[in-house]
């Protein structure tokens, strides 16, 4: 599931690139990373945060988050399930062109596949769950089957896509925040606070504030929560890993600490969370 940097673990394989099924308990404050993210609602809907627009995704309908884009993700019922495409744009990129598939998929377009061609969005749906496919087979050549699948997309977004010239920038040319996200991204476990953070890295206590907000739309402390509570919530669905060590493991001072915040979200418990979501194949 989606970590925050949400430090993207998630591009597990050989390739940076990943594509998998989840559901909707979890919500993912305000937070970017540098790979395009393709979010593809399979049943129900979610809602999802682009810049300051909030967008409803329904049934067979998808949305793309383009590199650096400031996103987030609302919780959704127990019906919802999503497929999530994430890649690095280099992956789009023809060789003797070094730069250009970054700076292709940086074009600012209309995120909500209801705005664009509907022809267009087809091909998107279809681009999507191939990527799908080929994650879960990896059958002899699915790399080179990926790639020609980001290939298409690549073409859809420079040539299919509809404009939007009020996206927001992306936060990602912001050099200041890759240090500060790679770092809480590194250190999270640990005890950090707003002024030993802005200590370790040798900024104004003020002005680390201000950055985080202005370009996440959280304080330092939600932030810094958000990404223990989604540590927390993967932990959590290892039945060998005791509730009490699942919040150690995240960062949280004390198990009551853990509870009560942990509650404060999900409006249930940690054990209560596992007993609700843990896999069958996991209990």
């Amino acid at each position: 599931m989606p970590d925050i940097k949400y430090r993207n673990e998630n591009l597990r394989n050989s390739i940076p690139f990943n594509a998998y099924v989840m559901g909707g308990e979890k919500t993912f404050l305000y937070h970017w990373h540098e790979q395009i993210e393709l979010l593809y609602c399979v049943s129900g809907f979610f809602k999802v945060g682009i810049g300051n627009e909030i967008y409803t995704v329904e049934k067979g309908q998808c949305v793309l988050i383009a590199a650096g884009q400031r996103h987030c993700i609302f919780s959704s019922d127990d019906t919802h399930r999503r497929v999530v495409v994430l890649f690095d744009p280099e992956l789009a990129q023809i060789p003797l062109l070094p730069g250009e598939g970054k700076a292709a998929m940086r074009r600012e377009v209309k995120p909500h596949s209801a705005h664009w061609p509907e022809q267009t969005a087809e091909k998107m749906r279809a681009c999507i769950l191939t990527l799908l496919k080929e994650n879960q087979e990896k059958n002899p050549g699915w790399a080179e089957a990926v790639c020609a699948q980001l290939f298409e997309i690549k073409c859809l977004y420079i040539r299919e896509l509809p404009t939007e010239k009020s996206v927001e920038k992306a936060a990602v040319h912001v050099p200041a925040m890759k240090k500060v996200l790679g770092y809480l991204g590194e250190n999270f476990r640990r005890e950090i606070t707003l002024n030993s953070c802005a200590a370790e890295l040798g900024y104004n206590r003020s002005y680390l504030s201000a950055l985080m907000k202005k370009n996440t739309g959280s304080s330092f402390h939600s932030y810094l929560t958000n990404i223990r509570l989604s540590e927390a919530c993967q932990l959590l669905a290892n039945q060998e890993i005791s509730v009490a060590d699942a919040g150690r493991q995240s960062g949280f001072s004390s198990l009551k600490t853990f509870h009560r915040v942990f509650y404060a979200r999900y409006s249930m418990s940690p054990g209560a969370y596992r007993k609700k979501y843990a896999s069958p194949e996991e209990g």
